[in-house]
């Protein structure tokens, strides 16, 4: 972990530059067996780079106005009751909640 800026600098959980990077040391492949610390550095997600973009690892999951957000999968699959369930659930709830 970065160490905290000096004081009277500005104060920024993302510990970012003046320049607004964020910059840390990661161990990465060397290509022969063995690893080498590479510099990495991404623009401050609190806004104090001039502008922020994905990371090129998530360009892709970046969605356009208007398009689709997602096509429906599992989850919406089991999250639709089946015709007149709903209303049986409200009944039971009804019936219940007047024998207390």
């Amino acid at each position: 972990m970065p160490p905290d800026p000096p004081d009277g600098e500005r104060d920024c959980a993302h510990h970012c530059d003046q320049d607004g990077m964020i910059r840390w040391h990661q161990p990465r492949p060397d290509g022969r067996g063995g690893t080498e610390l590479a510099v990495m550095e991404l623009p401050c997600p609190a806004g104090h780079a001039e502008s922020w973009r994905y990371p090129a690892a998530e360009r892709d999951r970046v969605i356009n106005p208007g398009d689709t957000l997602r096509l429906p999968g599992a989850t919406d699959a089991v999250n639709v009751l089946p015709e007149g369930l709903a209303e049986l659930i409200t009944d039971i709830y009804r019936r219940a909640a007047k024998n207390e």
